[in-house]
């Protein structure tokens, strides 16, 4: 079963805090489905009614019979880099050709052992009675395995993001959550998010990202006191700041591109790779 991409970049209109949420989507990732147990949508195993009048429980033997140990599909058998399903049919994983939409075989563990073996993006498990399986889920594009705190990049017109450096003009991942649900990522004039989907729950990832500025150009409006830092190569960076502390007031705010409408006021530009509504030029002037 292959993986169905939808990508969505948001950037409001907003303004908003623009510091990074600490700690923000550092959710654990459930584990897979036990091959013998099927899931309900919230990823617990049903609750059986009671049997109806008349109807004889099964003794311990025959639920000893009814429940193999070691399920012979091909999760349970098959060595590293093995790609399997994404979803079990009947309790069983189907060996697949790796591609996006698929589970990556990556590691098979001994009976007993914790689940944080297999901790990191995209990273899931499958239990057995004698061996616990790390699996990877295989999104189309590498950007869907940041961490937070990670840096990723992508062009507002569409293309596949990867992961990144953390530089100016680049994405720091703030948030990562297994939810099909972008609101969970905070508004902002410099804030988005991106999102995944496949079949098993698990799969469903929002990233939410903040890109990463030169200064405070981009949030700066007409009448501020900023702090304007100037360099011997002549290129400047503008802050925001307090009038007190303030060198400089802002007198205009244009489109990349469009300096000379500053006139005889300096001005500080920047434009962000592939992202016109980041890009800016603030005029201003000494105070």
């Amino acid at each position: 079963m292959l993986l169905g991409l939808l990508a969505t970049a948001v950037l409001a209109d907003a303004d908003g805090d623009d510091s990074a949420t600490a700690g923000a989507g550092q959710e654990s990732v459930e584990a897979l489905p036990t091959p013998s147990f099927p899931l309900d949508a919230t990823g617990t195993p049903p609750v059986e009614d009671d049997p109806p009048a008349g109807d004889s429980a099964p003794t311990s033997e025959e639920e000893d019979l009814a429940r193999p140990e070691a399920p012979s599909d091909d999760a349970h058998t098959a060595p590293p880099r093995t790609c399997l399903s994404d979803t079990a049919e009947e309790g069983m994983y189907r060996s697949l050709p790796c591609g996006p939409g698929v589970y990556q075989l990556l590691a098979r563990y001994g009976a007993g052992t914790s689940a944080a073996a297999c901790q990191g993006a995209g990273k899931v498990t499958v239990t057995y009675p004698d061996q616990l399986l790390c699996l990877r889920y295989e999104y189309s594009e590498a950007a869907a395995y940041a961490e937070v705190g990670n840096c990723v990049y992508g062009r507002s017109g569409g293309g596949n993001w990867s992961l990144q450096k953390c530089s100016t003009g680049t994405f720091r991942v703030t948030g990562r959550h297994h939810t099909t649900d972008n609101g969970v990522c905070p508004d902002g004039p410099i804030r988005g998010s991106r999102f995944y989907t496949g079949q098993e729950r698990v799969a469903n990832l929002v990233l939410c990202y903040q890109a990463v500025m030169p200064d405070d150009g981009y949030r700066l409006q007409v009448n501020e006191c900023v702090l304007v830092e100037r360099f011997s190569s002549g290129k400047a960076l503008i802050h925001r700041s307090g009038c007190p502390s303030a060198n400089g007031v802002v007198t205009g705010r244009l489109s990349y591109g469009q300096k000379e409408k500053c006139g005889n006021d300096g001005y500080v530009e920047y434009q962000f790779p592939g992202w016109p509504g980041l890009s800016y030029v603030v005029c201003w002037r000494y105070k």
